[in-house]
């Protein structure tokens, strides 16, 4: 699926070295497991401010070499602690 306007918290995801908002990406949904993949580099923008949201929150590098994030508390416990993902669909 192709994407842009990628916002979390209601802030724009940016370049941190242009610090313009960086349009048309590509994405993975997978409804089977609920997860959603986006471009490394976004991910790397949304975990530097999810991390600093829950220090319980690490970081994980699965065999295939993808990271996810991961805590040893359940989801029920820290969700409050994190914002929306928004994006707009092409």
């Amino acid at each position: 699926m192709l994407f842009d306007h990628l916002k979390y918290d209601d802030t724009p995801v940016i370049n941190n070295a242009t610090k313009v908002t960086e349009h048309t990406k590509i994405a993975l949904i997978d409804s089977g497991n609920s997860s959603i993949q986006i471009p490394k580099a976004e991910f790397r923008r949304i975990q530097s401010v999810m991390m600093g949201s829950e220090p319980t929150l690490v970081e994980i590098t699965l065999p295939d070499g993808r990271t996810q994030l991961g805590s040893p508390k359940p989801c029920t416990e820290i969700s409050a602690n994190f914002a929306n993902l928004k994006f707009k669909i092409h």
